[in-house]
Formats: structure tokens, C-alpha cells, sequence
């Protein structure tokens, strides 16, 4: 595994000239001058010319705008001097395989947020490049489900989250982040339970101090069943991602500083059986498309803040609601729908 203090940029390896190359070492060709050992003579010129036809690759290949950025897998021996041929070899190796896993991810997130460092999607990157002890292929089955994992622990400040923080992005499997808590371990947070797949179905982090926003790449555990975020500190709206979710049966989302409109993807949800969004700060009209799915009796429990903050005047409530199945004031009180 390549650690963080060993990554550094690609400036160091694409500015490397020829000259540069490191020797097979003093001793090995002091005796092909003294004629002691023509094989290892040509052993290291093969070696030492592969990898200057190698460079000169990659400095060709990143003068084109599409080609990958190189700046998140050359390591800190390339800076040094008496670096090997061999670990030069290994950071090409290691470019490669960023590469391809940046190609994989480009069907959840665009290029330029993967090479954005400061983006929760790019430290998700820059962990499975450099950090995941796992080391997954891009051609894994699991490597989309353990991204959108680690942008979820990026986007929600997930070092300060009360439980399951020691064990999310750990070497173990993405099924095996969970923390027991309570009388004998009674409760769990993270991910709650897996399929014999090893496919996420049920992600509790309810109360978790989850602090940011939903990431859209949620939308992309496109197994899940059951997600609770809710009494955190989420912000923002709730991503039109969530659409693709189409195995969802529970979403509770109620007690965070959600706002926006309720996207109209949710009407994708013909599973979904109940939905909590109350005690937010989302607005608008629930459109009749999302509540055919309580007319479908699919949807049986339905909540949002679609009742009035005030008894005595005719304030309209932040959310219009036709078809939700209690109505809530946004602040502490819940009650039947109002005819």
C-alpha cells in the first residue's frame, strides 16, 4: 500500500530527462566495463531504455486535455536521487491503475471533481489511489459501492461522526463499517446489513453527527433499501440522485436543514413504502406524480411539513401536500392532514 506521505505530483517524474534515468548501480556497471558481465549489461540498457520510452509516453499523453492528470499516484522516490529503475516501475504501474479507476468512476462523478482535492469526491479518490489498503481493480464489482461510501465519510465530515468514524475507510470490507453500540451492543451504525452479494442494503447513520450535505453519489448504492440519516446537521437539498434508487423502501431524512423543493425523481421510488422529510426547511408543492405512489398503496407512511406553523392565521404551510399521510410544522408539532 502507498501511503499519503508518499504522494506527491506528477512535475517531478514528467519533468525527468533522459539523464536522468537512475543506473542499475556503481557496482553492477563497474564490471560490465571491466567485461565481467555482458547479460546484465543488456539487462540494464533494455531496462534504462524502456523507461525513458516510457516517460516520454507519459509526457505525450499528458499534453492531451482528456487524458488523466497524473497528479494523485507519482511518489516522492521520484524527487530523490539514486532513485531505481524498479521504483520508477512501480509508479508507472501505479499511474496506470489510477488511470483506469478514474475511467470506472466517470460513470458517477465528472473528471474535474475526481481531480478536485479539496472535493469530498476527490479525497474519496485520492484514498482508493493511494491509501485503500484493499487496493481494488477498476474492473471490481465493489469499487463504485466503496467510492460512494468514502464520499459520504468525505461529504459529511466523517471523522467527527459519533460512531462507526474508526472503522469507515479501514482495510476491511465496505459491509464491515459498522460500530455496535448500546446495552450489549444492541444497536449499530453504518452499514447496517449487506446481502450475501456483499451488495450494501441498509445504511443507519441516524444521529450520527453527520454535518455537510447528501452527496448525488448516494444515488449510485443502486442496492440500498433502507437509508436513515436522519436528526444530523445535513444541509443543502436532497439529491435528484436518490431517483435511482429503485430497490428504496424506507428514506428518513426528517430532523436535519434540508431545503429546496422535494425533487421530482422520487416518483421513480415504486418501492418505497415510507418516506420521513419532516422538520426541515424544504418547500414547495408535492407533485401529483409523487403522490401516485400513495395511491399505489406502495406509499404508507408520507411525512412533511405541510402544516401551517400557526392555528390562527391562514399562513400557508411550507409544503403543499395532497397526499401525505401526517403533516408536520416544522418545528415540533405533527398532526393528521388538515382537510
Amino acid at each position: 500500500m502507498i501511503g499519503p506521505a508518499r504522494a506527491t505530483t506528477r512535475k517531478t517524474l514528467m519533468g525527468r530527462s533522459a539523464t536522468a534515468v537512475p543506473n542499475c548501480g556503481e557496482r553492477t556497471w563497474r564490471r560490465i566495463v571491466t567485461g565481467s558481465s555482458m547479460s546484465t549489461w543488456l539487462l540494464c540498457a533494455i531496462g534504462s531504455a524502456f523507461l525513458v520510452l516510457s516517460i516520454v509516453y507519459i509526457q505525450s499523453m499528458s499534453s492531451s486535455s482528456s487524458s488523466f492528470q497524473f497528479q494523485h499516484v507519482i511518489t516522492k522516490s521520484s524527487s530523490e536521487e539514486g532513485s531505481t529503475n524498479k521504483e520508477i516501475m512501480m509508479e508507472l504501474i501505479q499511474w496506470e491503475r489510477a488511470k483506469e479507476l478514474e475511467e470506472a468512476l466517470t460513470n458517477v462523478t465528472l473528471s474535474k471533481r475526481l481531480h478536485d482535492k479539496t472535493s469530498p469526491q476527490g479525497k474519496a479518490f485520492d484514498w482508493l489511489v493511494l491509501q485503500d489498503g484493499l487496493e481494488l481493480a477498476a474492473s471490481s464489482s465493489h469499487l463504485i459501492q466503496r467510492y460512494v461510501l468514502a464520499v459520504l465519510y468525505y461529504a459529511t465530515t466523517g471523522h467527527q461522526w459519533h460512531y462507526a468514524n474508526n472503522v469507515w475507510l479501514s482495510d476491511k470490507h465496505e459491509c464491515k463499517w459498522s460500530q455496535d453500540f448500546g446495552a450489549s451492543g444492541s444497536s449499530k451504525k453504518g452499514v447496517f446489513q449487506c446481502d450475501s452479494d456483499n451488495r450494501v442494503r441498509h445504511l443507519q447513520l441516524a444521529d450520527n453527527n453527520l454535518v455537510g450535505s447528501i452527496p448525488p453519489e448516494l444515488g449510485y448504492l443502486t442496492w440500498l433499501e433502507s437509508l436513515d440519516l436522519e436528526s444530523n446537521r445535513l444541509v443543502g437539498s436532497i439529491p435528484t440522485e436518490l431517483g435511482l434508487l429503485e430497490h428504496l423502501e424506507y428514506l428518513n431524512l426528517n430532523s436535519n436543514k434540508l431545503e429546496g423543493n422535494i425533487p421530482l425523481s422520487l416518483k421513480n421510488l415504486h418501492r418505497l413504502e415510507q418516506m420521513l422529510l419532516y422538520f426541515n426547511d424544504l418547500t414547495g408543492v408535492v407533485s401529483d406524480d409523487i403522490c401516485i405512489l400513495v395511491d399505489d398503496v406502495a406509499l404508507y407512511n408520507f411525512q412533511t411539513d405541510c402544516l401551517s406553523t400557526s392555528s390562527t392565521t391562514d399562513e400557508e404551510p411550507a409544503i403543499q401536500c395532497e397526499c401525505c399521510s401526517y403533516c408536520c410544522d416544522g418545528i415540533s408539532h405533527c398532526a393528521l392532514p388538515q382537510d
